[in-house]
């Protein structure tokens, strides 16, 4: 789901599946979520604005 990149910008490689999640993965994990319901919010209201125009 990341690439090289990402891994270049964090300084580590992803966490196998089975290893324990540090305070890292899960401040990662909050972070894209958070940016990720920022962005489903806009996207939702340019729609409703275009619809019912």
């Amino acid at each position: 789901m990341t690439n090289k990149k990402f891994y270049r910008l964090f300084g580590r490689k992803p966490r196998k599946s089975e290893s324990k999640l540090t305070q890292m993965d899960m401040d990662l994990g909050c972070s894209v979520q958070v940016y990720s319901n920022q962005v489903i919010r806009i996207v939702a209201g340019v729609l409703k604005t275009v619809l019912l125009t």
